[in-house]
C-alpha cells in the first residue's frame, strides 16, 4: 500500500507493451483487499489474528485517505477511496452475520473509522 509500490504499478502500466497483461493498481488493491477481509463473504467468524489484520488494514486505509503523502500520484489516491467505499458497504453487509460479539464489535469498529475517513476533509502534505 505504499506510495513507492503504488507508483511503480502505474508506472509498469503506462510503458508495457500490452497493458492489459500487467497487474494495475485496481488488480492490487482488490487482490489485497478481497484477501484481508475474506470472511465478509461467508458466515465464518472472524478469529482474533485476521481481525488484528484487518484492524492494520483499516487504519492504513484510513490513513491514505485522510492525509496522503506529497507522493501519492491521484489514481492511487481515487482508487484508495473507491475501495474504501467497497470495504465498508460490505462490512456493513456482514455485521450481521457474525456469529460472536467480538466480530460484530470490530466489523461495527471498522466501519465507524472508515465512515468518518471517508467524511473526514482530505489534508495534503504538499500542493
Amino acid at each position: 500500500m505504499s506510495d513507492t509500490v503504488a507508483s511503480r504499478v502505474l508506472s509498469s502500466v503506462e510503458v508495457a507493451k500490452t497493458p492489459k497483461d500487467v497487474l494495475s493498481l485496481n488488480e492490487l488493491y482488490g487482490t489485497l483487499q478481497s484477501s484481508i477481509w475474506s470472511e465478509l463473504g461467508t458466515a465464518n467468524d472472524i478469529t482474533s489474528f485476521r481481525r488484528d489484520l484487518q484492524r492494520e488494514h483499516v487504519k492504513r486505509v484510513a490513513q491514505a485517505i485522510i492525509k496522503p503523502s506529497g507522493a501519492t500520484r491521484a489514481d492511487a489516491r481515487s482508487l484508495q477511496r473507491q475501495h474504501a467505499n467497497s470495504l465498508l458497504a460490505k462490512i456493513r453487509l456482514a455485521a450481521g452475520r457474525m456469529k460472536s460479539a467480538e466480530a460484530r464489535a470490530h466489523l461495527t469498529e471498522s466501519e465507524v473509522m472508515l465512515s468518518e475517513a471517508l467524511k473526514a476533509p482530505l489534508m495534503r502534505s504538499a500542493i
